[in-house]
């Protein structure tokens, strides 16, 4: 059975709600050292950050700010540095079960791991893991981060999808370029989603969203990447604004016979109405809330969670959600801001801000104003409103230089009324900035080339050519390039306009297969990947008009998006495997 069929045939299995658990697979075959580059780079930059280097940047933090209830599990691969091939093929160990995982143990596996394999076995560490995660119960899934191929001659898109089959999902993080292909069909075959880190801010959301435990678009394998929904989504919006709400342990404090977190509920509720409009999207986090953690530092420290977030909901959604929330724990200020910034790190040319609601000072040995600081020094200019309700003249100092730090508003309030009249006000004055601001014009992200199966494909490749050709400019010494179908590691962006490849490019390609009758057979998509074939007539025009049956061939072509440009990145003659990467 072709791997294609045993895709169509594993339907995952209907899950039990809960939390998810989540199997890392980590590569640290020794390819990792290289640098982290992106399509446009065409050499190593020296001094570049290597990818193993930025994945322990981000690694740290995604643990750490994971929700309690998530359970997770660590398995390495290329991590010995095996001499024979044979041991190196299979140099795979589970580090730490699910059912055990310590974060602060796989963390620190990953911090002082090193980089050694000889090989890369993805589909034999796939194939354990299929071992690893069998006895686990409820929702749970592969979360496979690699930069290559598979060196061992193994199928990890099989094992990927027997994974499937068995009702665990499979998403493929790539740090670099090497190899993005085959890990985006590992994401399609598992039924996953495929994102493509070309830098630390990409891994590091590519991370979150993979150990966020939300399933992948049930498609038939399409997906879209949460960048890449993003920037489709914002159309004309000029402003995003996070709201941040305090529920720790001292909300529960009361003024004239009422909680401070009822009174606090009541005053966003009138403040989300001033938010309403087409020109503001909102997104909601809270802290201190869960009373399922137990009331002690270490553990109500990591609580914060994004409840409700950018286009997820909207102003009834944050009502709804800001009414279940208790005052329960400690006050994560500062965890909350820096989390509160990446969440808008996706829209930070949409004027990112944050409305903090807070009526203590920080208590987890964080420091707010230094995360803002930290935030804006990369890249992010959000804007910080803090109300201070109830403040005691410390806690008040610290959240002044808060709102300093981040070019905004502080306004103290003492009562519910002036909290009510705080919120409102500073409502209104947001949404007449965001209605004062001139959107930006935003280029729509380029869609694969095409998305609807029986479409014509008369200048995909043509596009890839007419590049190679710009890139190899003829010479005397060299009149084309010697051969376009062993173009090496080179990634070509397709161009907003199609254009005709000049006849004295010299395409091998396009002398034998003629693209005026290409027709899509089928697309699939998975994040930043997709995958498309395509039926396509064989000979010159010549040849083709003596047969009164053309003949007809299928070939497919893959393409990647980084940074919302979509590029080729592999295309072969599914009888003849002839390929370009």
């Amino acid at each position: 059975m072709t791997l294609a069929a045993v895709v169509a045939l594993a339907t995952p299995r209907a899950q039990a709600p809960g939390p998810t658990r989540i199997l890392i697979v980590f590569d640290l075959s020794y390819s990792m050292r290289e640098p982290l580059t992106s399509v446009s780079t065409v050499a190593a930059r020296r001094g570049a950050l290597s990818r193993i280097a930025a994945a322990r940047i981000v690694f740290k933090d995604a643990l750490t700010d994971l929700p309690p209830a998530t359970e997770i599990g660590l398995r390495l691969l290329g991590h010995v540095g095996n001499k024979t091939d044979e041991a190196a093929c299979r140099e795979t160990a589970l580090m730490t079960s699910i059912a055990s995982g310590s974060r602060e143990r796989i963390t620190a596996t990953v911090l002082e791991s090193t980089p050694v394999g000889r090989k890369t076995p993805l589909a034999f560490a796939l194939e354990q893991a299929k071992a690893d995660i069998a006895a686990v119960r409820g929702p749970k899934k592969v979360l496979l981060l690699s930069d290559g191929l598979d060196t061992c001659k193994g199928d990890p898109s099989r094992a990927a999808a027997e994974l499937r089959a068995s009702g665990v999902q499979v998403d493929a993080i790539a740090l670099g370029m090497d190899g993005v292909a085959d890990l985006g069909r590992i994401a399609l075959a598992g039924g996953g989603r495929f994102s493509l880190a070309t830098n630390v801010d990409a891994l590091r959301a590519a991370l979150r969203q993979g150990l966020s435990g939300q399933a992948a678009p049930s498609s038939g394998g399409r997906g879209t990447s949460v960048a890449g929904s993003a920037a489709r989504a914002e159309g004309g919006l000029s402003m995003h604004v996070e709201i941040v709400l305090d529920s720790s342990g001292s909300m529960a404090g009361q003024q004239g016979g009422r909680t401070k977190i009822a009174i606090a509920k009541d005053a966003l509720q009138e403040a989300v109405k001033e938010l309403t409009g087409s020109e503001i999207a909102l997104a909601f986090r809270a802290y201190g809330f869960d009373s399922k953690v137990p009331k002690e530092k270490a553990a109500s420290c990591r609580n914060t969670e994004l409840l409700v977030g950018f286009g997820s909901g909207g102003p009834q959604a944050i009502v709804e959600k800001a009414r279940s929330l208790g005052a329960y724990g400690y006050t994560p200020i500062a965890a909350s801001l820096r989390l509160a910034g990446e969440d808008l790190r996706p829209h930070k040319d949409s004027r990112p801000t944050i409305l903090l609601i807070s009526d203590g000072e920080e208590t987890c040995d964080g420091d707010p104003v230094a995360e803002i600081r930290k935030l804006r020094a990369t890249g992010i200019a959000v804007q910080v409103h803090v109300i201070g309700f109830d403040l005691d003249p410390k806690a008040r100092a610290q959240m002044m230089a808060v709102a300093r730090a981040g070019r905004g508003h502080y306004v103290d309030a003492r009562d519910p009324q002036a909290l009510v009249s705080a919120l409102k006000a500073r409502a209104t004055a947001m949404r007449a900035e965001a209605a004062a601001i001139k959107p930006r014009p935003t280029a729509p992200v380029p869609r694969p080339y095409p998305t609807t199966p029986g479409a014509p494909v008369p200048t995909v490749l043509e596009a890839y050519f007419t590049e190679m050709h710009r890139a190899f400019p003829p010479t005397d010494e060299r009149p084309g390039p010697s051969n376009v179908l062993g173009a090496g590691s080179r990634f070509w962006k397709l161009g907003a306009r199609d254009t005709r490849i000049p006849s004295q490019g010299g395409a091998l390609l396009f002398l034998q297969y003629r693209p005026a009758a290409w027709k899509i057979a089928s697309v699939d998509e998975s994040g930043d990947f997709a995958l498309a074939q395509v039926d396509f007539t064989v000979g010159s025009p010549l040849q083709l008009r003596g047969q009164k049956a053309p003949v007809v061939r299928r070939a497919e072509y893959a393409l990647v998006r980084d940074e919302g440009n979509w590029y080729l990145t592999g295309f072969q003659d599914l009888e003849r495997r002839t390929q370009v990467r």
